[in-house]
């Protein structure tokens, strides 16, 4: 079972985004709200302004960096070798949460924790994921999270 190493983060169906072996630098990005569709008005002919049109939450993307260490495991059980460390934590988000599950629409459940206790949550695809070079046991990865609804609710 995966130890929470902070009290602000996000899980994806249970694993968390912040372990001794990986954390989320920016998960408060999930905080944000929705874009907004159908904002621009319609023009009227031989009339000023706009007319206001309805709008709706539209569908939006985050792109999360993750570092990524080689010195310990999910659970903080010491690695003695840091690069075969890093290659098993990279392994265990590929496997863990770049997979595609196999839910209907093809996504995760989110669950942002946030300070004093309170969450968002709502369904969400993981659409990428990437790493940078390896630097002394640790690297940098990428995911690209696309909300359906816009925002976690």
């Amino acid at each position: 079972m995966p130890v929470v190493t902070s009290d602000v983060y996000a899980t994806f169906d249970g694993i968390p985004s912040a372990t001794p072996a990986f954390h989320c630098l920016n998960v408060m990005d999930l905080f944000k709200p929705a874009k907004i569709r159908g904002a621009e008005g319609v023009a009227i002919l031989g009339s000023n302004g706009r007319l206001a049109q309805k709008m709706w939450f539209d569908a939006n993307t985050v792109v999360l960096e993750w570092s990524v260490a080689g010195d310990r495991d999910v659970e903080g059980a010491e690695h003695t070798n840091p690069l075969a460390g890093v290659l098993e934590n990279l392994d265990y988000l590929r496997t863990n949460l770049y997979a595609i599950p196999g839910t209907s629409g093809s996504t995760r459940t989110c669950v942002l924790h946030l300070p004093g206790g309170g969450t968002r949550t709502g369904s969400v695809q993981v659409r990428d994921f990437d790493f940078g070079d390896f630097d002394d046991g640790a690297v940098t990865a990428v995911t690209e999270i696309y909300l359906p609804a816009g925002a976690l609710a």
